[in-house]
């Protein structure tokens, strides 16, 4: 006789939703990450500048130039503050998914303690009916022996 789990229907179902909600978290870090990137490239880019900046600062230089310059900087100080909010909203959302992967994992977890428990208990039944057989065989033949 094989061992069957009453509630194997729901033990599947809930480590398909914990693998889903994996994924689903895999993905917000992939997007998590892309946004790192993209900002380190923003302040990367910043740097560079401002350095192109102070070496026009220091010899002569157009006002024309000055001023643009000046513009493009405020404008990618603008784009690295959006960027910095955009980081900050994925990672409370990595935060969110994670949560959502420990519950599911402690969902599946509980109905896979309940299975192991039940498999001990179906496991102690066998050994019983195992012993009460071998009982009964030696039985039958020690009143063999007396006939």
């Amino acid at each position: 006789m094989r061992f069957v789990f009453r509630f194997e229907a729901l033990l599947t179902y809930r480590a398909h939703l914990k693998e889903r909600a994996e994924v689903a978290l895999g993905r917000v870090r992939q997007r998590l990450r892309k946004a790192r990137e993209n900002l380190e490239a923003l302040q990367t880019r910043h740097r560079e500048s401002f350095c192109d900046l102070s070496t026009l600062l220091k010899g002569r230089a157009e006002s024309e130039l000055l001023r643009s310059h000046v513009e493009f900087l405020n404008a990618l100080q603008g784009r690295i503050e959006r960027q910095v909010q955009e980081v900050e909203r994925r990672e409370q959302k990595v935060r969110q998914h994670l949560n959502i992967v420990v519950a599911r994992t402690k969902e599946y977890r509980i109905i896979e303690k309940l299975k192991e428990k039940d498999y001990e208990t179906w496991r102690y039944e066998q050994n019983l009916q195992e012993q009460k057989a071998m009982d009964e065989s030696a039985a039958i033949r020690h009143g063999r022996a007396f006939l």
